[in-house]
């Protein structure tokens, strides 16, 4: 189950595509989840901070919460009411353990938190 590379070209497309189904549907919880998740590969983390919240308002989501964390940690709030870290060691544990029993690309590039 590896995903098709993605070229820098086409990471314009997918932005655009989220951005276009945000203004069709400003709360639909997977497209601020994955925005969340390109403004963090981009490290704006302010961006990425308020999407993952707003994504994480409508429901739970791996990717928001990830992203969340990431932001979290790059902006140093340590002591942020959403900082979780029994959590983010759950997943983490979970993907790395997904990643040895089925060791693949695919898995290791989608392994939560791994900027």
């Amino acid at each position: 189950e590896n995903p098709l590379p993605v070229e820098e070209k086409d990471m314009s497309l997918v932005r655009r595509c989220y951005q276009t189904a945000l203004r069709l549907q400003a709360d639909q919880m997977d497209a601020l989840a994955n925005m969340a998740g390109l403004s963090a590969m981009d490290r704006d983390w302010e961006r990425t901070a308020v999407l993952a919240e707003r994504s994480l308002a409508i429901g739970p989501s791996e990717e928001a919460f990830c992203a969340l964390m990431k932001a979290l940690d790059n902006t140093c709030a340590w002591y942020h009411p959403r900082r979780d870290l029994a959590t983010l060691f759950r997943l983490l544990e979970a993907k790395a353990r997904e990643a040895v029993a089925r060791p693949s690309i695919g898995l290791i590039s989608r392994m939560c938190y791994n900027a």
